[in-house]
């Protein structure tokens, strides 16, 4: 179940991002994120959605190279449908693997996969929570490029707001 409440994206970004800091920091990852000029508004469950960020960049993180970078990116598509992206330049994964990761434990075999760790639960959980709010997660790579994962929340669960800057003031 799911306790949405209206969220604002920059700042579930921006928590995210802090909360990543160290991380990236260690391996001299640079995290940029890309946000529309206007505010967003998500009706979501905050712990979940939290939740979500953190296990995609925390992928990224692991699987991106010491002095790499990630690009988040928030948008709203033409459908109304909110789009946040992840993507990193890391190892990738083959097209044949991705159904894999989406499922719970699911791992792809690989020295360098296995060298990482974790449990393989981060994207199922991620997929998972993003259907309880109506919306989809998918997952575009390729070896040896990066990858790109792309949380999708339905339209009737967000809310552009023109009428204010990014820093919560009201536009002039």
């Amino acid at each position: 179940e799911i306790d949405p409440v209206e969220l604002r994206v920059e700042d579930i970004v921006s928590t995210c991002r802090r909360m990543m800091a160290p991380a990236c920091e260690k391996k001299d990852i640079d995290l940029v994120a890309e946000l529309p000029e206007y505010s967003i508004r998500l009706m979501a469950d905050e712990r979940r959605v939290n939740q979500m960020m953190l296990n995609i960049l925390s992928n990224a993180v692991k699987f991106s190279p010491e002095g790499g970078s990630i690009k988040v990116s928030v948008q709203i598509a033409e459908t109304g449908a909110l789009e946040i992206a992840f993507r990193d330049y890391g190892c990738g994964i083959a097209e044949e693997d991705i159904a894999t990761v989406l499922k719970p434990f699911g791992q792809v075999a690989g020295a360098y996969a296995r060298a990482q760790g974790g449990t393989g639960l981060g994207l199922p959980i991620t997929k998972s929570f993003a259907e309880l709010h109506g919306g989809t997660l998918n997952v575009a790579s390729i070896v040896g490029e990066g990858t790109i994962v792309t949380t999708i929340f339905p339209p009737e669960r967000v809310t552009r707001i023109d009428a204010e800057t990014r820093s919560g003031g009201m536009a002039p």
